[in-house]
Protein backbone atom coordinates (compact mmCIF):
# COMPACT_ATOMS: atom_id res chain seq x y z
CA UNK A 1 0.00 0.00 0.00
CA UNK A 2 1.01 3.67 -0.66
CA UNK A 3 1.18 6.28 1.98
CA UNK A 4 1.29 9.95 0.98
CA UNK A 5 2.33 12.49 3.20
CA UNK A 6 1.28 16.33 1.84
CA UNK A 7 3.92 18.17 3.77
CA UNK A 8 4.86 20.95 1.12
CA UNK A 9 2.66 24.19 2.85
CA UNK A 10 4.33 27.03 4.43
CA UNK A 11 2.10 26.75 7.69
CA UNK A 12 1.42 30.66 7.42
CA UNK A 13 -1.44 30.60 10.26
CA UNK A 14 1.24 29.15 12.43
CA UNK A 15 3.81 30.89 11.07
CA UNK A 16 5.81 31.59 14.66
CA UNK A 17 6.65 28.04 14.72
CA UNK A 18 7.69 27.39 11.09
CA UNK A 19 9.72 29.95 10.06
CA UNK A 20 12.40 27.28 9.94
CA UNK A 21 10.52 24.16 8.61
CA UNK A 22 6.94 22.96 7.39
CA UNK A 23 4.07 21.93 10.41
CA UNK A 24 4.92 18.27 10.28
CA UNK A 25 8.27 18.74 11.99
CA UNK A 26 6.41 20.91 14.59
CA UNK A 27 7.60 19.54 18.12
CA UNK A 28 4.57 18.32 20.53
CA UNK A 29 5.59 16.11 23.46
CA UNK A 30 8.78 15.07 24.44
CA UNK A 31 9.83 16.32 21.37
CA UNK A 32 8.10 14.45 19.49
CA UNK A 33 7.52 16.27 16.12
CA UNK A 34 3.54 15.60 14.18
CA UNK A 35 5.41 13.48 11.70
CA UNK A 36 6.79 10.97 14.22
CA UNK A 37 3.28 10.64 15.78
CA UNK A 38 2.32 10.08 11.91
CA UNK A 39 5.11 7.44 11.13
CA UNK A 40 4.03 5.75 14.19
CA UNK A 41 0.81 4.96 12.61
CA UNK A 42 2.21 3.67 9.54
CA UNK A 43 2.78 -0.14 8.96
CA UNK A 44 5.91 -1.22 8.36
CA UNK A 45 6.02 -2.77 5.21
CA UNK A 46 4.28 -0.05 3.06
CA UNK A 47 5.52 2.19 0.70
CA UNK A 48 5.45 6.04 2.10
CA UNK A 49 6.10 9.07 0.03
CA UNK A 50 6.56 12.65 1.50
CA UNK A 51 5.90 15.61 -0.44
CA UNK A 52 7.70 18.27 0.72
CA UNK A 53 8.28 21.86 -0.54
CA UNK A 54 8.47 24.54 1.66
CA UNK A 55 12.37 24.82 3.01
CA UNK A 56 12.50 21.73 0.93
CA UNK A 57 16.87 21.55 1.20
CA UNK A 58 16.48 21.81 5.08
CA UNK A 59 14.09 19.30 5.88
CA UNK A 60 14.61 16.62 3.04
CA UNK A 61 17.38 15.00 5.48
CA UNK A 62 15.08 14.59 7.69
CA UNK A 63 12.39 12.45 6.02
CA UNK A 64 14.85 10.60 4.74
CA UNK A 65 16.04 9.43 7.68
CA UNK A 66 12.75 8.38 8.20
CA UNK A 67 12.81 6.26 5.22
CA UNK A 68 10.71 8.53 3.27
CA UNK A 69 10.75 8.35 -0.52
CA UNK A 70 10.62 11.98 -1.24
CA UNK A 71 8.88 13.99 -4.53
CA UNK A 72 8.84 17.85 -4.52
CA UNK A 73 5.74 20.11 -5.01
CA UNK A 74 8.16 23.02 -6.88
CA UNK A 75 4.77 25.27 -7.11
CA UNK A 76 4.11 25.09 -3.06
CA UNK A 77 3.17 28.50 -2.70
CA UNK A 78 0.99 29.44 -5.68
CA UNK A 79 -0.83 25.37 -5.56
CA UNK A 80 -2.60 23.27 -3.07
CA UNK A 81 -2.61 19.70 -1.28
CA UNK A 82 -4.17 18.20 -4.56
CA UNK A 83 -1.32 18.97 -6.37
CA UNK A 84 1.14 18.00 -3.86
CA UNK A 85 -0.66 14.98 -3.80
CA UNK A 86 -0.41 14.06 -7.77
CA UNK A 87 2.71 15.02 -7.57
CA UNK A 88 3.64 11.67 -6.11
CA UNK A 89 2.17 9.30 -8.80
CA UNK A 90 5.45 9.06 -10.19
CA UNK A 91 6.67 7.35 -6.59
CA UNK A 92 3.96 4.88 -5.86
CA UNK A 93 3.19 1.31 -6.65
CA UNK A 94 -0.08 -0.11 -8.34
CA UNK A 95 -1.78 -0.44 -5.23
CA UNK A 96 -3.96 1.32 -2.97
CA UNK A 97 -3.43 5.07 -1.80
CA UNK A 98 -3.69 6.49 1.53
CA UNK A 99 -3.22 9.99 1.61
CA UNK A 100 -2.65 12.11 5.05
CA UNK A 101 -1.85 15.44 5.61
CA UNK A 102 1.06 16.62 7.67
CA UNK A 103 -0.49 18.69 10.46
CA UNK A 104 -2.83 15.47 11.85
CA UNK A 105 -2.66 13.80 15.13
CA UNK A 106 -4.44 10.89 15.60
CA UNK A 107 -4.23 7.24 16.51
CA UNK A 108 -3.18 4.51 15.05
CA UNK A 109 -5.93 2.03 14.86
CA UNK A 110 -7.59 4.20 12.73
CA UNK A 111 -5.34 3.36 9.76
CA UNK A 112 -5.45 0.11 10.72
CA UNK A 113 -9.41 -0.08 9.86
CA UNK A 114 -9.16 1.84 6.80
CA UNK A 115 -6.21 -0.92 5.39
CA UNK A 116 -9.12 -3.14 6.49
CA UNK A 117 -12.13 -1.63 4.59
CA UNK A 118 -12.28 -1.47 0.90
CA UNK A 119 -13.27 1.14 -1.89
CA UNK A 120 -12.91 4.83 -1.83
CA UNK A 121 -13.22 5.50 1.89
CA UNK A 122 -12.78 8.82 3.94
CA UNK A 123 -12.60 8.65 7.73
CA UNK A 124 -15.41 11.46 9.46
CA UNK A 125 -15.06 11.67 13.08
CA UNK A 126 -17.88 11.82 15.04
CA UNK A 127 -16.34 13.18 17.89
CA UNK A 128 -15.28 16.28 16.09
CA UNK A 129 -16.94 19.06 17.68
CA UNK A 130 -15.58 18.26 21.18
CA UNK A 131 -12.12 18.40 20.13
CA UNK A 132 -13.09 22.02 18.17
CA UNK A 133 -14.72 23.43 21.00
CA UNK A 134 -10.88 23.02 22.46
CA UNK A 135 -9.39 25.31 19.82
CA UNK A 136 -11.90 27.85 18.89
CA UNK A 137 -14.99 29.48 19.77
CA UNK A 138 -18.57 28.21 18.56
CA UNK A 139 -18.72 31.63 15.94
CA UNK A 140 -15.05 30.39 14.22
CA UNK A 141 -16.62 26.56 14.33
CA UNK A 142 -19.19 27.19 12.00
CA UNK A 143 -16.64 29.12 9.65
CA UNK A 144 -14.16 26.94 9.68
CA UNK A 145 -15.46 23.99 9.74
CA UNK A 146 -16.98 21.99 6.31
CA UNK A 147 -20.78 20.40 5.64
CA UNK A 148 -20.45 16.79 5.12
CA UNK A 149 -23.85 15.21 3.97
CA UNK A 150 -23.81 11.47 3.75
CA UNK A 151 -26.69 8.16 3.75
CA UNK A 152 -25.83 5.05 4.60
CA UNK A 153 -22.07 4.40 3.93
CA UNK A 154 -22.24 6.89 1.48
CA UNK A 155 -20.95 10.70 1.07
CA UNK A 156 -22.86 12.43 -0.89
CA UNK A 157 -21.12 15.94 -0.49
CA UNK A 158 -18.36 17.47 0.98
CA UNK A 159 -16.63 20.62 1.78
CA UNK A 160 -18.41 23.93 1.66
CA UNK A 161 -19.37 26.21 3.92
CA UNK A 162 -21.76 24.98 7.27
CA UNK A 163 -25.59 27.23 6.37
CA UNK A 164 -27.45 26.69 9.39
CA UNK A 165 -26.79 23.19 11.43
CA UNK A 166 -23.65 21.30 12.34
CA UNK A 167 -22.83 18.26 10.22
CA UNK A 168 -22.49 15.24 12.12
CA UNK A 169 -19.34 14.36 11.28
CA UNK A 170 -15.88 16.26 9.72
CA UNK A 171 -12.93 15.38 7.77
CA UNK A 172 -10.15 14.44 9.37
CA UNK A 173 -7.12 14.61 6.41
CA UNK A 174 -7.42 11.42 5.82
CA UNK A 175 -8.13 9.50 2.63
CA UNK A 176 -8.07 6.29 0.85
CA UNK A 177 -8.26 6.03 -3.10
CA UNK A 178 -8.25 2.81 -4.95
CA UNK A 179 -5.24 2.71 -7.11
CA UNK A 180 -7.27 2.70 -10.61
CA UNK A 181 -9.68 5.59 -9.47
CA UNK A 182 -6.43 7.56 -8.09
CA UNK A 183 -5.31 7.49 -11.32
CA UNK A 184 -9.18 8.69 -12.69
CA UNK A 185 -8.78 12.03 -10.37
CA UNK A 186 -5.24 12.61 -11.82
CA UNK A 187 -6.77 12.80 -15.40
CA UNK A 188 -9.68 14.41 -13.93
CA UNK A 189 -7.32 16.67 -11.98
CA UNK A 190 -5.63 18.02 -15.34
CA UNK A 191 -8.94 18.53 -17.07
CA UNK A 192 -10.46 21.21 -14.58
CA UNK A 193 -7.18 23.09 -14.78
CA UNK A 194 -7.65 24.48 -11.29
CA UNK A 195 -4.54 24.26 -9.80
CA UNK A 196 -5.45 25.85 -5.87
CA UNK A 197 -8.18 23.80 -5.88
CA UNK A 198 -8.57 22.41 -1.74
CA UNK A 199 -8.98 18.65 -1.27
CA UNK A 200 -12.25 18.62 0.09
CA UNK A 201 -13.70 20.79 -2.76
CA UNK A 202 -11.51 18.54 -5.30
CA UNK A 203 -13.51 15.09 -4.04
CA UNK A 204 -16.88 17.05 -4.32
CA UNK A 205 -16.18 17.83 -7.32
CA UNK A 206 -15.41 14.41 -8.75
CA UNK A 207 -18.51 12.68 -6.76
CA UNK A 208 -20.53 15.42 -8.56
CA UNK A 209 -18.85 14.69 -11.98
CA UNK A 210 -19.33 10.66 -10.91
CA UNK A 211 -15.85 10.13 -11.20
CA UNK A 212 -15.35 8.09 -8.56
CA UNK A 213 -17.90 7.17 -5.60
CA UNK A 214 -16.87 7.70 -1.94
CA UNK A 215 -17.79 5.93 1.13
CA UNK A 216 -17.12 6.62 4.70
CA UNK A 217 -16.49 4.73 8.01
CA UNK A 218 -17.22 6.93 11.79
CA UNK A 219 -14.27 7.32 13.95
CA UNK A 220 -14.24 7.94 17.57
CA UNK A 221 -10.69 7.58 17.72
CA UNK A 222 -8.34 10.64 18.62
CA UNK A 223 -7.91 13.20 16.29
CA UNK A 224 -6.44 16.26 16.67
CA UNK A 225 -5.54 19.35 13.87
CA UNK A 226 -2.64 21.77 14.18
CA UNK A 227 -3.72 24.61 11.78
CA UNK A 228 -3.06 27.63 14.78
CA UNK A 229 -1.47 28.65 17.68
CA UNK A 230 -4.80 27.76 19.50
CA UNK A 231 -4.95 24.06 18.26
CA UNK A 232 -0.95 23.99 19.26
CA UNK A 233 -1.45 24.66 22.81
CA UNK A 234 -4.76 22.64 22.86
CA UNK A 235 -2.76 19.71 21.59
CA UNK A 236 -0.20 20.15 23.46
CA UNK A 237 -2.77 20.32 26.93
CA UNK A 238 -5.00 17.63 26.29
CA UNK A 239 -2.56 14.97 23.94
CA UNK A 240 -1.98 12.37 27.10
CA UNK A 241 -5.56 12.38 28.18
CA UNK A 242 -6.41 11.68 24.41
CA UNK A 243 -4.46 9.16 23.53
CA UNK A 244 -4.01 5.58 24.76
CA UNK A 245 -1.75 4.82 27.87
CA UNK A 246 1.68 4.50 26.67
CA UNK A 247 0.98 5.36 22.98
CA UNK A 248 3.77 8.33 23.69
CA UNK A 249 5.72 6.10 25.33
CA UNK A 250 6.01 3.57 22.71
CA UNK A 251 6.65 6.03 19.87
CA UNK A 252 9.46 7.31 21.72
CA UNK A 253 10.77 3.42 22.01
CA UNK A 254 10.44 3.31 18.03
CA UNK A 255 12.46 6.16 17.31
Amino acid sequence: MNFIILASGKGSRIKRLTKNFPKALIKIKNNLRIIDFINYSLPIKCKRIAVLGYKFNIVKKFFTEKKFILARNNDFHKTNMVESMFVAKKKIVKKDVIVIYSDIIFEKNLIKKLQNTNGNIIPLNINWYKNWKMRMSKKKIFRDAENVVTKQSKILSIGGAIKTKLPKFQFMGIVKFKYKDFIKLHAYYKKIKSKKIDLTSFINSAIQKKVIKMNFISSKYYWTEIDTMNDFKACKKNLKNGLPKNYIKNIQKKL
